[in-house]
């Protein structure tokens, strides 16, 4: 008597990564940032969405600061709500009279009544 055995194979779902997702303009993850230490300047955040839309700050004084396990464990991008600011280019692939919808995630650290991101 000959027995087959059958060997079941585990299948795992991909990692999930931002491009999956149809129509998505820009994907940013203050955890994918790589080559900067706690504290480095930004210059330049990559777009995870696969548009090819980073996020970048060519003047120093105006660069937002990378800092490492701020928010449960995680690193984040800190602005100083002054002057730091990253530029996206002239031309994201929609019209800003076309609908759209952001998510993130913030942390204030002030009530001051002015806000913004």
């Amino acid at each position: 008597m000959t027995l087959l055995g059958v060997r079941r194979a585990l299948i795992y779902p991909r990692a999930f990564e931002p491009s999956q997702l149809g129509g998505l303009i820009l994907a940013l993850d203050a955890n994918r940032i790589e080559g900067l230490a706690d504290a480095g300047a930004v210059s330049t955040w990559a777009d995870l969405s696969g548009q090819g839309s980073n996020a970048t700050q060519g003047t120093a004084a105006a660069k937002p600061l990378y800092k490492v396990a701020i928010v449960n464990g995680y690193p984040v991008v800190r602005f100083d709500g002054s002057d730091d600011s990253l530029g996206l280019g002239a031309n994201l692939g929609f019209a800003r009279t076309d609908p759209w919808s952001v998510f993130c995630t913030l942390v204030t650290t002030t009530s001051a009544s002015v806000q913004g991101i």
